[in-house]
């Protein structure tokens, strides 16, 4: 199982955030940038993975607000019983 670390605090714009998360999650080069693309990827190439997501206590308000959507679609995938996928906030 794939292990990815995303330090969320790397990013100072929610263009920063999609570029680090389209690395750190090795996103196909045609990764749309929005929650719908990031669900359809994390579906397509992150079953079996689990994601640590670190640094949002350093964020500002309106970036966090902005991660934490994202964050969701991650909690809401890891429920899937049959994805495998796993995401740790710490």
């Amino acid at each position: 199982m794939a292990r990815k670390q995303l330090c969320v605090d790397r990013a100072s714009s929610e263009e920063d955030f999609q570029s680090l998360v389209s690395l750190e999650l090795e996103f196909p080069g045609y990764y749309g940038r929005n929650l719908d693309a990031f669900e359809e990827c994390l579906r397509c190439y992150c079953s079996g993975m689990t994601v640590v997501v670190t640094g949002m206590e350093n964020l500002n308000a309106s970036l966090k607000q902005y991660i934490v959507k994202y964050v969701g679609v991650m909690k809401d995938f890891e429920s899937e019983a049959k994805s495998g996928f796993r995401i740790i906030v710490d």
